[in-house]
């Protein structure tokens, strides 16, 4: 990064982590993520086959490890060529001793030897695996390597911690909390409102989604200024106008929006402790705050106008 304003980078193709990760000057950016958010200025340093990405997939085409059915066939192979050349040997020294003729030991013996050596069984393996693997890709699924299946059949229990590699790697909105009178739908709409300057977001995504799948309309707001979410601001800031009054509509970290806002022990009490509920469940929580003034820094919103958009990856 020889710039950086404001830039986020989605990783997800080489992480699994769904949210973008903040970038800033003199960070390395690597192949296979994305810019999210932000303006930047790079410097190619490696493409192809020399970036890390592409390590990575060289390295994984050069491994050439036989599968346990490989072991497998190659070890009855063994048994059963080695079985057959001792019966031959045997059956030699019996028909021998009994003075039988060469010609009809020699038949014998080339029967017991094509019987017994099972040219075709890895053929045979191969045909039946390629029928699991035209089972698998009507259901969506690449095999890039039979011995992948043959070694995934082996599989009794499958540990990973890439939650948006064997995911969809979305994000939606799990559970909204209200405050003070107003409603869900409330908190959703304003909500919006600010996800509509920011839609290549992927919460402000979720949140749109949410919105429209309520049917819920967008109040008439005039917009006067907008402030982006950063890494240091940690909120979303609409300055607008609604029915002629100056209004601020605040969306970001909890603490944050938070401390815009003036309650009461018992307001300030049960936010805090939803938060920590959800914090402790896993679920990405954000605060919304609606107030009227034209600075944010000297507004003190009466209430959380909204807290609780529970972010959650299915």
């Amino acid at each position: 990064m020889v710039e950086a304003h404001h830039v986020s980078v989605n990783e997800s193709a080489l992480t699994g982590e769904s949210l973008p990760k903040d970038k800033k000057e003199n960070e390395d950016v690597f192949s296979g993520s994305f810019i999210a958010n932000g303006i930047a200025i790079v410097k190619i340093t490696a493409i192809g086959a020399k970036t890390n990405f592409g390590k990575t997939l060289f390295s994984v085409e050069r491994v050439k490890k036989k599968s346990l059915l490989e072991k497998d066939i190659i070890n009855i192979s063994k048994f059963l060529t080695v079985l057959s050349l001792v019966a031959v040997v045997i059956l030699s020294i019996i028909f021998i001793y009994k003075k039988t003729s060469i010609l009809e030991l020699l038949t014998l013996d080339l029967s017991l030897i094509i019987a017994g050596v099972p040219i075709s069984l890895p053929t045979v393996m191969t045909l039946i695996i390629e029928f699991g693997v035209l089972n698998l890709a009507k259901k969506n699924v690449i095999v890039r390597r039979l011995s992948a299946l043959e070694d995934l059949a082996n599989v009794n229990f499958l540990l990973t911690d890439k939650t948006g590699t064997l995911t969809q790697n979305k994000i939606t909105v799990q559970d909204v909390y209200a405050y003070d009178g107003f409603t869900h739908n409330d908190v959703l709409t304003y909500a919006s409102v600010i996800a509509n300057f920011e839609s290549d977001n992927p919460i402000d995504q979720a949140i749109l989604e949410k919105h429209a799948t309520l049917h819920l309309k967008l109040p008439s707001i005039d917009k006067t200024d907008f402030i982006p979410a950063d890494s240091e601001r940690k909120r979303s800031t609409l300055l607008a106008k609604q029915v002629g009054k100056d209004m601020t509509i605040c969306l970001g970290a909890p603490q944050i929006v938070a401390s815009f806002c003036k309650l009461d022990n018992i307001t300030s009490d049960k936010f805090e402790r939803d938060v920590q509920i959800l914090a402790a469940n896993g679920y990405r929580t954000l605060a919304l705050a609606k107030g009227y003034g034209i600075k944010e820094e000297n507004i003190n919103f009466p209430r959380p106008y909204g807290r609780g958009f529970s972010l959650f990856q299915t």
